[in-house]
């Protein structure tokens, strides 16, 4: 609970310090994306041979203020799902935190990099969601056009399960739209 007021209270004051969009990178930001997961997956950690990867879609949303044409900090949450044989339902994991985007190059033709601290969240569906813990992101991508950009990221991070803790990771491919 802590975690979650402690977001909201970051994206409050962002938003409440930014202006409309400007088309340059700095202000008011807002995106979101779709994202292939070509990995997904979890595993207990108190049993090494509990785990199970597989891939499919995901979504990314992204809110937050560019400081500059080159940087900007953002809220960002973004999941994967897939069908887990070993559990025979869909489950859905992803990251939520705070992320720095870094962009290399002039607008709509630059390398980006990212890197994100948050929390992890894990759900097997019409059956349980685990309390989140410590999320990590890193990232590396390419803005082709002024407001669109694709990337690859690494979302890692734990969440927990009465006893039981999960570790997960994915490695997903994203194509963006960013308005700023």
């Amino acid at each position: 609970m802590k975690k979650c007021i402690l977001t909201l209270t970051i994206l409050l004051a962002v938003a409440s310090s930014s202006f409309a969009f400007n088309g340059e990178r700095r202000g008011f930001v807002l995106g979101g994306g779709l994202d292939y997961a070509l990995s997904s997956g979890w595993k207990l950690d108190s049993q090494m041979d509990s785990y199970e990867t597989g891939t499919g879609l995901g979504f990314k949303f992204v809110i937050g203020y560019g400081i500059n044409t080159k940087n900007m900090i953002v809220y960002e949450a973004n999941s994967s799902g897939f069908y887990s044989d070993d559990l025979q339902r869909k489950v859905t994991q992803g990251f939520s935190g705070a992320s720095w985007y870094h962009y290399w190059g002039s607008r709509g033709k630059s390398i980006f990099t990212n890197v994100g601290a948050g929390f992890f969240m894990f759900s097997v569906e019409d059956r349980w969601s685990n309390e989140p813990d410590d999320g990590f992101q890193l990232g590396l991508g390419y803005e082709f056009s002024h407001h669109w950009q694709a990337g690859f990221y690494y979302t890692f991070g734990k969440t927990t399960d009465r006893n039981y803790r999960f570790s997960h990771n994915h490695i997903h491919f994203s194509i963006e739209g960013i308005a700023f």
